[in-house]
């Protein structure tokens, strides 16, 4: 009896069940959704994140092999070193720079003083430069630790180069201020020595003459006044001349090199040879100015230092770059010696001549020796697309 009754109750519970039962099918609607999307990620999604995250280790330790491997092809120096510091491995290029026998036997830091903590490197994938110099070679080093491979790897890169151009620089810069200041302090004499004490003249001569009655000599006062401000007048022309020539800016290159070589044999008493090809067109006002300086220091070193009883100027036009010759029969001098001595006013205009000619793609080149004269070649593109 009581086994029926059981019987009869669970029939009608089931039946209950599949009678419509909103909260009944609620519920189970909710466990099968998170059913689904437990199998869906444990089936799916953490799979294909593990294949993800294996196929990207995979990946970067293979590249970190390639770039080991490729290390042994590099043509710069390279090593490989342990978490200890001693150095397991390098290439031939670091062969050739340092001593096989001390890569063989001794400690990074021995080789690259300033290293520490090599294992801390390597572990946490640090990077670090370092600037050594080697056989009077400039090399940047730069130290990685690769935590991956277990180890580290230094690369030696040269740039000795680019340090012996930045020294040229900066010594360029330090000759351009030398002569800068060189150009200050004549002037400034030439201002003194000679406009000022006129000007002083002139101003004692007229309080003087303020106190003479009328007659001759007061009229040679007023003479003597007029002469030095006429001399005064030359000399703020001849400084303002050598300053920025006009007659370059009005009549062009060649009447400016006309004048400028009758000027200084007229001062030297040198005998001037000149040949000037007429330009089809003027040159622009920066090829111009460029050959007129080159030319007034070649001019004016000759008449300071070379006792020379003539000189030569020629200037060439063959259609694509124009070339300028300045040469003398005078005393030379040895041009290697000269150009190294960095601190020498001779050796300082024959920079500034150089430097001239390259800053408009061109050349200058200087040919003399003890007592057999001097020959300078200036050349320059007219290109436009070089101005």
């Amino acid at each position: 009896m009581t086994s029926r009754t059981i019987s009869d109750e669970l029939s009608e519970y089931l039946n209950a069940l599949l009678q419509f039962n909103p909260v009944f099918f609620s519920v189970v609607f909710v466990a099968v959704v998170i059913l689904v999307i437990h199998v869906i990620n444990q089936r799916v999604i953490i799979p294909s994140k593990i294949k993800y995250m294996e196929d990207k280790k995979k990946l970067e330790n293979e590249n970190l092999r390639l770039m080991a491997l490729f290390a042994e092809l590099d043509p710069d120096p390279v090593l490989r070193v342990n978490s200890d510091g001693v150095i397991i491995h390098y290439n031939k290029s670091a062969e050739n720079l340092l001593d096989p026998v001390v890569l063989r036997t001794a400690h990074v830091s021995d080789v690259i003083p300033g290293i520490t903590s090599v294992s801390e490197a390597i572990k946490n994938d640090l990077s670090s430069t370092f600037f050594l110099k080697i056989k009077d070679h400039d090399y940047s080093t730069l130290f990685r630790g690769i935590a991956d491979l277990g180890f580290a790897q230094i690369y030696f890169r040269d740039i000795t180069e680019r340090k012996n151009y930045e020294r040229k620089l900066k010594q360029f810069s330090r000759d351009l201020q030398d002569s800068l200041e060189e150009e200050r302090k004549r002037i400034a004499f030439e201002l003194h020595d000679g406009i000022g004490q006129n000007l002083s003249l002139v101003k004692l001569k007229i309080q003087r003459l303020s106190s003479l009655p009328d007659c001759p000599e007061r009229y040679a006062e007023y003479t003597c006044i007029n002469d030095i401000i006429v001399k005064t007048i030359k000399d703020i022309k001849d400084i303002s001349y050598n300053l920025k020539p006009r007659i370059l800016d009005e009549l062009g290159l060649e009447p400016a090199l006309i004048s400028l070589c009758n000027s200084v044999a007229k001062e030297t008493s040198m005998k001037p040879q000149i040949k000037l090809d007429n330009l089809s067109k003027r040159l622009n006002s920066k090829q111009e100015l460029c050959l007129y300086r080159i030319a007034q220091e070649a001019l004016s070193n000759i008449a300071k230092h070379s006792f020379a009883s003539e000189f030569n100027m020629m200037l060439l036009n063959n259609g694509d770059s124009v070339k300028l010759l300045i040469s003398d029969d005078g005393k030379g001098f040895d041009y290697e010696v000269i150009s190294k001595k960095r601190n020498d006013q001779k050796s300082l205009g024959m920079i500034s001549m150089v430097e001239r000619a390259e800053s408009l793609y061109g050349k200058l080149s200087v040919v003399s020796y003890p007592n057999e004269g001097t020959v300078i070649l200036a050349e320059i593109p007219v290109d436009e697309s070089h101005t």
